[in-house]
């Protein structure tokens, strides 16, 4: 079952570690300056979200 459809987003080649789903790679453009930019990267399949913050830490303790 495929959670997210309708999210545009781009295709990366790394696999969700819940489930071993498609992921992609999408961010948020705030229209207010003062918000700060976010992406995240989102698993098709199961739903799984983490940040690149969150990912570049994982990298960074392996």
């Amino acid at each position: 079952m495929e959670y997210f459809n309708s999210i545009d987003g781009i295709k990366i080649p790394l696999r969700c570690s819940k489930c071993g789903g498609r992921m992609i790679a999408t961010k948020y453009d705030p229209t207010i300056k003062i918000l700060t930019e976010r992406s995240w990267q989102l698993c098709i399949d199961c739903g799984f979200q983490r940040s690149a913050e969150q990912f570049k830490l994982q990298l960074l303790t392996v």
